[in-house]
């Protein structure tokens, strides 16, 4: 086994630069149109970029990807089927 040392800095780039990279969001992007297309229903997908829990103190932020029920059809869908929930295992 070799070894391997990371060290995470401060410094401008970084690890934040490839998390908050386009590359990232794509991806996000997709998984969220892809976790949508497997479930029942109508569905928003979102990408936002905040800093939450942990990453709030230091005042980093990155990107999430919030999929969400489009109308009420879905919501009930969820709520009584868990389609979506499913889906994200899917």
């Amino acid at each position: 086994m070799s070894d391997i040392q990371i060290e995470f800095t401060k410094a401008p780039g970084g690890l934040t630069a490839v998390i908050n990279s386009s590359g990232v969001v794509s991806l996000l992007q997709n998984a969220g149109a892809e976790i949508a297309g497997r479930a029942e229903g109508n569905y928003n997908v979102e990408i936002i970029n905040e800093a939450r829990g942990q990453d709030s103190r230091y005042g980093a932020s990155r990107p999430i990807c919030i999929v969400s029920a489009a109308d009420d059809k879905t919501t009930r869908a969820e709520a009584e089927r868990k389609v979506l929930s499913s889906a994200v295992t899917g």
